[in-house]
């Protein structure tokens, strides 16, 4: 669970108490942001590093994580799309809307299936880096 469910989730419950009836509320005892990070994966670690990688423009580190997540998990979209974020971050934009492009197809065949919120918000992406070849040509 990310730092930002967890925040999500920060309010005050209602339950009710004994006695007269009346309403009572309770505070959930929610772990530090230091032991959130204890419930993060080791996919959601790798995926979320390249993230901040490419937030701070290390791009060969961004590399890296990428190389290795596609190792340790060739099964799950994540290498795939995070390569796709950070060729778009490299100005790339072809091998963005290609690699994007890729992630969506894997998305429509899995068995599962991604909920088309999911599969219109990478159309998107893909979209944004067609744009961005246009303008840069």
């Amino acid at each position: 669970m990310s730092l930002r469910q967890w925040e999500e989730i920060q309010e005050v419950l209602p339950f009710q108490g004994r006695g007269r009836g009346a309403a009572h509320f309770r505070a959930i005892a929610l772990p530090t942001p230091a032991a959130i990070g204890a419930f993060e994966s080791d996919l959601d670690k790798l995926s979320n590093g390249v993230l901040d990688a490419i937030e701070a423009r290390q791009f060969d580190e961004a590399e890296r994580l990428c190389k290795q997540l596609r190792t340790e998990f060739p099964e799950v979209i994540d290498g795939r799309w995070r390569l796709a974020m950070l060729r778009e971050a490299q100005e790339k934009f072809e091998e963005a809307a290609a690699l994007y492009g890729e992630v969506l197809e894997e998305m429509r065949r899995q068995a599962n299936g991604f909920d088309d919120g999911a599969c219109e918000s990478m159309e998107r992406d893909r979209a944004r880096a067609l744009s961005k070849i246009a303008r840069h040509s």
